[in-house]
């Protein structure tokens, strides 16, 4: 699909899209946010998880790193249940695992910056990151943990829309939607008005 961008969403032109509930991964299909990690991120992502939130092995909501777990990384994940990192925060019982209980069929919008991991707009706990500045080597992605240009410990769960800010500024406003070019599925993205498409194989499972 060559489609680029959503000018409308009532089919009446030619770059019409289909706003949808959510957009449903089964372990091979991720996007990627173009946006590279850093100190002064805010992510935050709506998501279910239809079956029970595993214990281990991981699964990701959205995250990138440097290319291994415990460098700097701005990450959400739901190994140990509920996980998160930040900057130099997280890979352990004291700082970033088990740190909120996910119940299975549960919506939640879940939200991790310089100032903590939140669920539902609540501060669970602060992000204990030490680090003044940091970067990471990739680019954040919803459905697994971005460390390295393959797929790393996707998600399978049901996103209703994600965002990130920069230094408090929006740079990524994503709903779901099926495009007019053949009703593939796509994340939009409000700010830059660009469809994201899934960067893995397969396709993502709509209402």
């Amino acid at each position: 699909c060559s489609q680029t961008t959503c000018d409308c969403f009532d089919g009446s032109c030619a770059n019409s899209c289909t706003k949808v509930d959510y957009l449903e991964s089964t372990g091979s299909q991720w996007i990627d946010t173009g946006i590279v990690g850093n100190q002064n991120i805010y992510e935050e992502i709506t998501f279910l998880k239809g079956q029970n939130v595993p214990y281990s092995p991981s699964q990701n909501l959205m995250g990138a790193a440097n290319g291994a777990w415990n460098n700097p990384s701005v990450n959400i994940s739901l190994f140990h249940y509920g996980s998160y990192g930040f900057g130099n925060s997280g890979g352990n019982p004291a700082s970033g695992w088990d740190v909120y209980r996910f119940e299975a069929n549960k919506k939640y919008t879940v939200g991790l910056g310089q100032n903590g991991f939140y669920v539902n707009g609540s501060k669970i706990v602060d992000s204990k990151n030490t680090l003044s500045s940091f970067t990471t080597n990739y680019t954040i992605a919803i459905f697994m943990f971005h460390l390295s240009n393959s797929i790393h410990e996707p998600g399978t769960f049901k996103c209703y829309g994600a965002k990130i800010k920069d230094n408090g500024s929006l740079v990524r406003d994503f709903i779901p939607v099926k495009t007019i070019c053949n009703g593939t599925p796509a994340m939009y993205d409000q700010v830059t008005k660009t469809l994201f498409y899934n960067k893995g194989s397969g396709e993502f499972i709509t209402p």
